[in-house]
């Protein structure tokens, strides 16, 4: 499995921050090949509007309802049959939509007839979604967003060329930030429809983290350093040895 170094280590702080406060009884059960996974490299997991926890993987995705896990692989069979299909990407957008990356397009899932539909043929390969519920996704290496009406797709414009290369979708209050190329950080605001060029690393060092706590990014370059950067001014604030560091607060 493909860790996130910086996701994981905030992941890790919040949550033995929580386990402190507050004892509990959890049941831990294992998913492996053993138990029915035909594939054990979890990609993502999700969970929908009813509560189905989506489990991700390259080969297979699988809907655990709490009690047992099912495959859902042979409902994505029907769509061109003779290409072998990998799975990418899965998110629940903010009405408990689940959505599915898969090779050959992009699918979205029917709990009526318990079944997915392509919705969209094309080559995707990242999804997000955004708190006023707008669908992000990469077509054709090209960030854009989906039309639900039209059912179509927009591209995203800087200074008249389309954004490439997008590998992560940062949330904030009126829009989000977009990180690009690995070094190039972008800001898109809902209400002017504009993008703006928030910051640009400039060593040879690219992100391959980043996320946004309260007014600052942080970002984690590939030499292993935790660089932050102020929203309010689109500063660069420090830049800290991520293996050095012992304590990180949160101020809320």
């Amino acid at each position: 499995m493909n860790f996130n170094l910086l996701s994981f280590f905030i992941f890790f702080f919040i949550a033995t921050a929580a386990l402190s406060q507050e004892k509990a009884d959890y049941q831990f059960q294992t998913f492996s090949p053993e138990g029915g996974f035909n594939y054990d490299g979890v990609k993502k997991i999700q969970q929908d509007s009813n509560g189905f926890i989506w489990i991700l993987m390259d080969n297979d995705l699988f809907r655990f309802d709490g009690y047992e896990h099912k495959s859902y692989q042979s409902h994505f069979s029907q769509y061109d049959e003779q290409l072998e299909k990998t799975f990418r990407d899965i998110v629940v957008d903010q009405k408990g939509q689940l959505f599915v990356l898969v090779t050959d397009g992009l699918y979205t899932y029917d709990i009526l007839q318990n079944t997915f539909t392509r919705i969209s043929k094309g080559n995707f390969l990242h999804l997000w979604s955004t708190p006023d519920n707008t669908l992000l996704t990469t077509k054709s290496n090209q960030l854009v967003k989906y039309d639900r009406e039209a059912n179509q797709f927009i591209e995203f414009l800087y200074q008249g060329k389309p954004l490439t290369r997008v590998q992560s979708i940062i949330p904030e209050e009126n829009g989000f930030f977009i990180l690009s190329w690995g070094r190039n950080i972008f800001r898109y605001n809902n209400d002017t429809e504009e993008i703006t060029l928030f910051y640009a690393f400039k060593n040879d060092n690219y992100i391959k983290g980043v996320c946004k706590i309260n007014n600052t990014i942080w970002c984690l370059s590939s030499d292993n350093r935790l660089n932050t950067l102020d929203i309010p001014t689109g500063e660069f604030m420090d830049s800290m040895d991520f293996y050095q560091i012992q304590k990180i607060y949160i101020l809320k």
